[in-house]
């Protein structure tokens, strides 16, 4: 009887043990499920940010590039128009292009909006200042002043050998995001910088994105 009783005993604890323990494993996952919603929603940006290797923050400087001597770019920085007007770009961009594909031919001299997919690139993802874009000379030139008048300043960075940067390609038929070098930073390029946020006496690279 006593046995049996023992037995009982400790069979009960082991339920009552495993109970709670199914438990604690439960409210923990619906803390972690809490948190990463919490998360999300105070960083939204992060989850519409398309992933290139970049730090997880928005980007330090953007602009054209003014000059580069060495190492050292000298950036003309572009900031970038509000969300309203990141918009209604849009859609006038959106309107353009199926006037183009009506057959009429348009030529856009305006600013594009909206920095590509939530990175802030002033002429949006790998567009450029013309070129790529089928401008004519005059229209990418005119574009270039454009940004120019829309500079808000200028900033020399160091451009550490050895740090990661990409740029645009097209050369399967297809962009893509291939890796870049020094050369390839040429004057009226348009450049995304985040900084080495360890480095605090002067502005040196972390990565880069080259259009």
């Amino acid at each position: 009887m006593k046995k049996k009783l023992a037995f009982s005993s400790v069979l009960l604890l082991f339920l009552f043990v495993l109970t709670a323990c199914g438990q604690t494993n439960k409210d923990n996952s619906q803390t972690s499920t809490t948190t990463d919603k919490s998360n999300a929603a105070l960083n939204p940006s992060r989850n519409n940010r398309p992933d290139f290797g970049q730090p997880d923050r928005a980007s330090d400087i953007r602009g054209l590039v003014k000059s580069i001597l060495g190492n050292e770019v000298n950036v003309l920085k572009v900031e970038m128009p509000n969300r309203q007007a990141s918009s209604t770009e849009a859609t006038n961009t959106e309107n353009n292009n199926t006037k183009k594909e009506a057959g009429v031919s348009l030529t856009t001299t305006g600013v594009p909006a909206g920095g590509g997919a939530g990175m802030g690139m002033g002429m949006g993802m790998g567009g450029g200042p013309g070129g790529a874009g089928g401008q004519t000379a005059d229209s990418r030139a005119q574009m270039l002043e454009t940004l120019k008048a829309m500079s808000s300043g200028e900033e020399k960075v160091i451009i550490p050998v050895g740090i990661k940067m990409l740029k645009f390609s097209s050369e399967n038929g297809s962009r893509e995001m291939i890796e870049a070098n020094l050369s390839d930073i040429t004057a009226d390029k348009m450049i995304t910088i985040w900084l080495n946020q360890s480095v605090t006496d002067k502005k040196v690279a972390e990565f880069v994105l080259i259009n």
